[in-house]
């Protein structure tokens, strides 16, 4: 699922636009397309496609220092670096697929209500 698509997306920039939410939800990203293996960063920038390489690495980053992702970087030219969720970082990604759900479930009264508001 494309993230820009992802109904939590549109419910979280209409209320509650919280950097730590956003992170998780490149969490789920990383855990749907990975299935518990490593991801390459050019990867997961086309999974991601409404973020900057820029704010994406910063997010890694991030998420590594939480200890949410590790990172393993290859001495090769140009440099390797693969990517894959920690055991606390896959922990969050059953809440997040339950908010997808409530989100896709419930996304049109939302989106009604906020025309009518």
């Amino acid at each position: 699922m494309n993230i820009r698509h992802c109904p939590p997306h549109h419910v979280e920039h209409g209320h509650i636009s919280v950097k730590s939410t956003q992170r998780l939800r490149r969490c789920r990203s990383i855990e749907n397309n990975t299935q518990r293996n490593k991801i390459r960063f050019n990867k997961l920038r086309q999974l991601i496609p409404d973020i900057s390489s820029r704010i994406l690495s910063g997010t890694l980053k991030t998420l590594e220092a939480d200890a949410l992702v590790c990172c393993k970087t290859y001495p090769t030219v140009p440099p390797k670096v693969e990517y894959q969720l920690t055991e606390i970082g896959r922990s969050p990604v059953p809440i997040i697929t339950q908010l997808t759900e409530w989100a896709q479930t419930n996304l049109k009264t939302i989106v009604t209500h906020r025309k009518e508001f």
